[in-house]
């Protein structure tokens, strides 16, 4: 792999502000896009990794993530999040939420509790998306939680 950057003749580095997948807040980074498919002009603001902003890592910190997933691609493209047992690619929604440790052993069958580590804050869990679905309304009833999603908070606008 080059540790060059192809700069563009008409956008020169191409930089790009980071936000939070998890969030849609500005991390502070900047990522350099160089040149792009047709010479494109970056976004204001991109979504440049997975992992999660302060105020996230806080929150997510507070218990078990769910983090819905997908092995349905986006466009644009975006990196896989992870695999399934199956080996297929799996990529994030964006939306998530944060249950205690006691709520999500409470979910997991005996069999599946025998095949996984013991969870404790700040485990990460990727589910589908009919799982993720039943678990939020489950939730949602009995404590008002409030889901958190980036599907419409990434915006181009400036701030």
């Amino acid at each position: 792999m080059s540790k060059n950057i192809r700069i563009s003749p008409k956008h020169g580095v191409n930089p790009t502000m980071g936000i939070c997948m998890w969030c849609g807040k500005p991390t502070g980074t900047i990522a350099f896009c160089g040149r792009l498919p047709k010479d494109a002009e970056a976004p204001k603001y991109s979504v440049v990794d997975y992992e999660p902003c302060d105020e996230c890592k806080e929150k997510w910190a507070k218990g078990v993530v769910l983090i819905e997933g997908t092995p349905n691609e986006y466009n644009p493209p975006r990196p896989r999040f992870t695999k399934d047992e199956y080996g297929e690619d799996i990529y994030p929604t964006g939306r998530w939420l944060v249950i205690t440790v006691e709520a999500f052993s409470a979910l997991i069958s005996e069999k599946a509790k025998g095949r996984l580590p013991a969870p404790k804050e700040g485990t990460v869990v990727c589910v589908d998306t009919q799982v993720y679905e039943h678990i939020y309304k489950m939730f949602n009833t009995v404590n008002e939680t409030e889901e958190i999603s980036t599907e419409n908070s990434i915006t181009d606008k400036e701030t």
